[in-house]
């Protein structure tokens, strides 16, 4: 957990820090008008944050 908060809390994140949070992030194009995009997190850090919220 403080793992977790020190990451969150960095004024810059990096590729590991990042890799840590975001599980993916899909880009789709809607016939080459707009793209939309999808950050799909990291199921664990998602648990964390929900109980640190809730």
């Amino acid at each position: 957990m403080d793992i977790l908060k020190e990451t969150v809390d960095k004024k810059e994140l990096t590729h590991v820090d990042l890799a840590m949070l975001i599980d993916k992030i899909v880009v789709y194009e809607h016939e080459g008008e707009r793209l939309d995009i999808e950050v799909v997190w990291n199921t664990l850090f998602m648990e964390v944050s929900e109980q640190c919220v809730g």
